[in-house]
């Protein structure tokens, strides 16, 4: 896991951590896509490159006897990617897509503009990736990134049926030789939050609405090599405030799901929890409901 994400891209370029991640999953400088995802599906294994708002990161599950065929796969995805200009195209293409089919979709859409209503617009943690942003992307940027995705800077956990000193003769034998400071990341300041506290979406011909009530939440950082001056801050009453969460919006014994699609039929489900990051937190509640009721089930969610 490195530091580093969607909230990291330089203005202009909004959606490259999310595209040079993903190209480092499309195969390494010896094997192909195809080849790639066979080597994987020969050993049964399940190796995933993502970007969130904060971080990138790869990651492998495989069953214990072929750890070592596993971690060779990893080795070459982090330290030698393939990087293809075809791989590339076909994932700026995908998103470009991704974006058209999105704007007829209220559920798409919510959960795009979601950040950009709890951070405001021009926040880095706020802005969207865009047709231009991805067409302004180019096969170099991402081989810039996956230059410095380096170890010093970087975390790795491991969880499974191994014992440590194996473990540690795996991956010295094959990251041993691997040095090299990741860039420093800054965190992105406060919310530059919107004027105004309704926020509307018309999407023509919809039959169902999203609705989605949005309040700041409480913070949950843990400082990580990549932030060594930061004070460690926690929720004093984590534990309670998840049982807050699960009586009034996780799970479907929840008190707005009860309400919204037990008592009244708007939906097939509603609920919601709160959300960290090291930055900032939101408490979210969202229900897909039908679109005549909208209104209506606003009422109830803030009634609950």
């Amino acid at each position: 896991v490195w530091p580093g994400g969607a909230q990291h891209d330089p203005g202009g370029q909004e959606g490259r951590a999310g595209v040079c991640t993903a190209l480092l999953g499309e195969g390494t400088a010896q094997l192909d896509k195809v080849a790639y995802e066979e080597a994987l599906a020969d050993i049964a294994a399940n190796l995933q490159t993502w970007a969130t708002v904060d971080q990138r990161g790869a990651s492998l599950a495989v069953l214990p006897k072929h750890a070592e065929r596993g971690l060779d796969l990893l080795a070459d995805t982090v330290l030698r990617p393939g990087l293809r200009q075809a791989d590339f195209d076909r994932l700026v293409a995908q998103r470009k897509a991704a974006l058209q089919a999105m704007r007829a979709n209220p559920s798409a859409l919510a959960g795009r503009l979601q950040r950009s209503v709890a951070y405001g617009p021009a926040h880095p943690a706020g802005r969207v990736a865009t047709e231009a942003s991805y067409g302004a992307l180019k096969l170099a940027d991402c081989q810039a990134d996956a230059r410095q995705l380096l170890p010093d800077g970087a975390q790795l956990w491991v969880v499974g049926a191994i014992d440590r000193p194996k473990l540690t003769r795996m991956l010295q034998a094959r990251f041993g030789a691997w040095q090299g400071k990741a860039p420093a990341v800054a965190l992105p300041g406060p919310a530059q939050l919107r004027p105004g506290r309704v926020f509307a979406v018309d999407v023509p011909g919809a039959p169902q609405a999203v609705v989605q009530l949005m309040h700041p939440g409480p913070t949950l950082t843990e400082p990580g090599p990549w932030q060594p001056d930061k004070a460690r801050a926690t929720v004093a009453d984590y534990e309670a405030t998840n049982v807050l969460s699960a009586i009034l919006a996780a799970g479907f014994s929840s008190r707005i799901n009860m309400n919204i699609r037990e008592k009244h039929g708007y939906a097939y489900g509603a609920g919601g929890g709160f959300q960290y990051t090291r930055d900032g937190g939101a408490f979210v509640v969202q229900a897909s409901v039908r679109t005549d009721v909208a209104g209506l089930s606003v009422r109830e969610m803030l009634h609950e």
